[in-house]
């Protein structure tokens, strides 16, 4: 049985954000490593893939960062830029597919022909975090690609998350 990610994560997300959620983002966490064991001095490639999901209305935002893991990171801030790749009703998992299709496609410039002895894994860093976000365009167009700043508020448990679904209904 084969199982794609951006399945896994578009199913967590309509499993635990409900449409008409306020405020309230989901962000999940990727840590996606390429790495050929075919060479004795095979090349890496390693990312961290953030997408954060806002469904204030009916419509899914989807934002995301991706991060060069072999650099040195720089500390995370409570204001950050991320980058839009969805926002629609029905067809707002495109931005996760999308966002992993060109890292897909970055591999295969790295490596040429993804062959036998390239390994790739994934995995989700930590469980899924609840936290109220507040989003503002600052440069591009309003939709896909635009750059946005992005805060993010402290992680809320599941029992705060859920109180404030429910007052989002009201």
């Amino acid at each position: 049985m084969e199982m794609r990610v951006e399945d896994a994560i578009r199913t967590m997300v309509e499993a635990m954000l409900p449409r008409f959620s306020g405020t309230l983002g989901l962000e999940i966490v990727l840590d996606l490593a390429w790495e050929d064991y075919s060479q004795e001095d095979g090349k890496r490639m390693r990312r961290e893939v953030r997408f954060l999901f806002m469904r204030e209305c009916n419509y899914t935002k989807v934002f995301t960062q991706v991060s060069d893991l072999s650099v040195k990171r720089t500390p995370r801030s409570p204001m950050e830029e991320w980058t839009l790749v969805g926002d629609h009703d029905s067809e707002w998992s495109s931005g996760i597919n999308s966002t992993l299709r060109n890292l897909q496609r970055e591999a295969e410039t790295l490596f040429g022909d993804i062959r036998p002895g390239t390994h790739f894994n994934f995995s989700i860093f930590t469980e899924p975090n609840f936290k109220t976000v507040a989003y503002e365009l600052i440069a591009g167009q309003e939709r896909y690609g635009g750059k946005y700043m992005v805060a993010q508020g402290p992680k809320l448990n599941r029992l705060e998350a859920a109180q404030m679904m429910k007052e989002n209904r009201r």
